[in-house]
């Protein structure tokens, strides 16, 4: 009878044995599931940032090559505007022309010098509309007076 007993403990052991090693086996699987999927989650991380990182180094090599080029262009259209404000005022004579020559070096360093002459050229064609200096786009404080004929 005790030896039933005994065999008895030790089936139901044997089962308890059996029963936590298939649940330590679902839990062995789900960890490496859960597992996997976070290495798998960890290694998109890692491309995304590689992708971000060489998008980054593209956007910047991108700007790096149209920086030059804009400036240049901003260059360009500043003398083109130069060149035809130097031919709208330059209408007079030879006098005139001679001093605008002279004293254009010194309205591309400080354009105050340039309102003075428009002032002093066009006085009874030009109102002042605006106190400031003038804009980097040129005449935005002058607008011609209606001419009387």
């Amino acid at each position: 009878m005790e030896e039933e007993k005994m065999n008895l403990r030790l089936d139901t052991n044997v089962q308890k044995l059996q029963t936590l090693a298939v649940q330590a086996d679902m839990l062995s699987v789900k960890y490496e599931l859960e597992s996997s999927r976070g290495q798998e989650l960890s290694s998109l991380l890692r491309e995304i940032r590689v992708l971000q990182k060489e998008m980054q180094d593209q956007m910047q090599e991108r700007l790096e090559k149209i920086q030059p080029d804009m400036a240049e262009k901003m260059i360009e259209s500043q003398k083109n505007m130069m060149t035809q404000l130097t031919q709208l005022l330059v209408g007079g004579n030879d006098k005139e022309r001679t001093l605008w020559l002279i004293l254009k070096k010194d309205i591309m360093m400080d354009p105050s010098t340039l309102q003075a002459l428009l002032l002093q050229k066009y006085s009874p064609k030009l109102r002042n509309t605006h106190a400031g200096p003038l804009s980097q786009s040129g005449l935005n404080g002058f607008k011609l007076a209606p001419q009387c004929q």
